[in-house]
């Protein structure tokens, strides 16, 4: 036999306790009324979630690498995988405008397989992030130690496409201009 068979209105009166309830009278007899000073002043007033024109358009990690020519590329290195984590400004920014520049990057990230074959947990490695912002908002992917992460968010092995180093190395020259 358990105890809630022997005691089921202690086990109700303890839970009420546990939660600060009571019974209705005491509830209804309970003082709810409030002072205010007469020289009280209204709180101001909150502005309508509405009325910001400010779009903030959160960052996402392309669904595929089948991706259309950006506006422009911003690339992002950061020291380790903890300082990108943890938002920490990146070592160093630089911002790809060149329409040639912008088709050749775009055209590489196109010929890379949105799968790899392996999943890997890397150590405090460097991360290289490639925001591609469009109009509608930016996405981006990132290289670790050379290595790209794919939208399905593992690693080429093996032979590994050739367009993966190219890509990087013209990256890399971009960012040490």
């Amino acid at each position: 036999m358990t105890l809630t068979k022997l005691f089921p209105g202690a086990l109700v009166a303890l839970m009420l306790a546990a939660c600060g309830g009571g019974t209705k009278n005491e509830a209804a007899s309970a003082d709810t009324t409030a002072t205010v000073p007469a020289d009280a002043t209204a709180p101001e007033a909150v502005p309508d979630a509405k009325a910001d024109t400010t779009a903030v358009t959160a960052l996402a990690y392309v669904t595929t690498f089948k991706v259309a020519t950006p506006e422009k590329i911003v690339l992002e290195q950061y020291a380790s995988i903890s300082a990108e984590g943890a938002n920490e400004a990146p070592q160093k920014t630089v911002e790809i405008t060149d329409a040639a520049t912008l088709t050749e990057i775009a055209t590489l990230v196109n010929k890379l397989p949105d799968s790899g074959q392996i999943m890997v947990k890397w150590a405090e490695v460097p991360v290289l992030r490639v925001k591609l912002v469009y109009p509608q908002g930016p996405q981006y992917f990132s290289f670790f130690q050379q290595s790209v992460k794919t939208p399905a968010t593992n690693f080429y092995a093996g032979k590994k496409p050739a367009e993966e180093k190219q890509l990087y190395d013209l990256l890399a020259a971009k960012l040490a201009h």
